[in-house]
């Protein structure tokens, strides 16, 4: 298992924390396995919450994954800093009640207009997940309790950075500010913080049951 995101109630107050813990840590194993249903193949993961008050020391240095993987391999998010950030989302198309639905799938141009501004893309907290490249999954349900899952953390192979609008190479780093050029180093880390790849490019997401996050977690992907 391998370190993903590590994050405290008090910067993501969207998220419903068991009572008594205010940390939450996330692992994953690197290797692709096969998941019990409704998982997709993905990776084995951990969700582990934790009280702040008692993490006092650090692990210290963690297992280096490359002595055990190839050293090209991505499924190894590199260290990087959280900047979290509050945005309005929608939920997926699919989620939405059977009226909103068929007002939306009876217009090509509501359709676009909301898959563009439903969601947000990158690594996030909570929110919807987007299945734009593959149906929504049947029984999204907590295999142990058969409670809705919900997105705890979504993994995106790549960070959206606003165009600058009068040259269409130039981008606006939204945590630095400064702006970057398509191919540079500084562009690429502004795009790929973490490094990971998603396969075939599209994103993932961990979810937790709706009524006790601290029952199974699984990891979805398209």
């Amino acid at each position: 298992m391998v370190s993903v995101a590590q994050l405290y109630a008090a910067d993501v107050p969207g998220i419903a924390f068991p009572e008594g813990t205010g940390l939450v840590q996330v692992l994953w194993c690197p290797e692709p396995h096969d998941l019990p249903e409704p998982a997709f193949q993905g990776k084995e993961c951990r969700v582990l919450w934790r009280r702040s008050g008692g993490v006092e020391h650090g692990p210290g240095v963690q297992p280096d994954p490359w002595q055990r993987w190839d050293p090209e391999w991505d499924e190894v998010p590199m260290p990087c800093t959280v900047h979290p950030e509050a945005v309005a989302e929608y939920p997926w198309w699919e989620e939405l009640p059977p009226a909103l639905r068929i007002r939306l799938e009876d217009s090509r141009e509501l359709m676009d207009l909301y898959w563009q501004e439903s969601l947000t893309g990158g690594w996030k907290v909570g929110g919807s997940k987007s299945w734009a490249s593959s149906d929504m999954p049947a029984g999204m349900d907590c295999p142990r309790c058969g409670s809705p899952l919900v997105l705890l953390l979504q993994v995106d192979s790549y960070e959206s950075l606003p165009l600058v609008s009068e040259d269409p190479h130039t981008y606006l780093c939204t945590v630095t500010g400064q702006r970057v050029v398509w191919g540079t180093a500084e562009c690429t880390l502004a795009m790929e913080p973490t490094g990971f790849r998603v396969d075939d490019v599209a994103d993932a997401g961990i979810v937790v049951c709706s009524t006790d996050p601290r029952h199974l977690a699984l990891y979805f992907t398209q």
